[in-house]
């Protein structure tokens, strides 16, 4: 009888596969019918090969978030409880501990349970266990669902993006690329009107500064006594 392959983690997730599904994240529009959907125009919609990849990606995520209970998870929960780790604990009160684990951990991959585990015995998790005793049952699940986030965040995104509404906005080829047009002969007109608003600021600075070289003709009023001293020095 073949053993059960059980879950594994699925491949990270990397800059250049966060910026490919963003891209069609950021084309999503609200639906005009219900604000909880979005839709997005059919023409700018994953197809093909980018969505078949896309599709894979999905079931990779889904297929590592299976629940697996079973042997394989006891044996993670018994090592858990290794008296090298937390000191020794008594048969019974081994056996407690390992029955609140199977009941709180039993809906979560077994891998995810492992690195939780192995983060326990290591500074740096991410619960609120204080490292000392036996961590709570609370305490791992808390764990779990640390290392779960992004690819529960990363399911979510894909979810979104290949199940959405289609819908046909009516543009052609040739409405696309007079929009372009219209976008190039725009950007080449705010690019004249920054030169000639730019060269305006200038020319205003210049007329300033040679206002301020000008000789002023402004009296200043001086008193008597200065009067009668600059008299005498010439």
């Amino acid at each position: 009888m073949t053993a059960c392959r059980l879950p594994v983690p699925p491949s990270p997730l990397t800059p250049e596969i966060d910026r490919f599904t963003g891209a069609f994240v950021n084309r999503l529009e609200d639906h005009p019918a219900d604000f909880r959907r979005r839709r997005i125009p059919a023409v700018q919609s994953p197809a093909g090969d980018t969505r078949a990849w896309l599709e894979k990606r999905r079931a990779e995520q889904q297929a590592s978030l299976i629940p697996t209970p079973g042997p394989e998870l006891n044996r993670m929960l018994t090592l858990l409880l290794a008296p090298r780790q937390y000191g020794t604990l008594t048969e019974k009160a081994a056996g407690l501990w390992l029955a609140l684990y199977l009941e709180a951990l039993g809906d979560l991959p077994t891998w995810a349970v492992e690195q939780a585990r192995m983060a326990s015995g290591n500074p740096g998790w991410r619960c609120l266990w204080d490292g000392r005793d036996v961590p709570s049952s609370h305490d791992v699940v808390a764990e779990c669902r640390h290392i779960l986030l992004p690819i529960e965040i990363e399911l979510r995104r894909l979810d979104v993006v290949l199940d959405t509404d289609l819908y046909d906005n009516g543009a052609t080829d040739g409405h696309r690329a007079n929009a372009v047009a219209h976008w190039a002969l725009v950007k080449a007109e705010m690019r004249d009107d920054d030169a000639d608003v730019f060269a305006s600021t200038e020319e205003s600075f210049r007329q300033r500064a040679h206002s301020w070289l000008k000789p002023t003709s402004v009296s200043v009023p001086v008193s008597g006594p200065t009067r009668r001293r600059m008299a005498e020095e010439r």
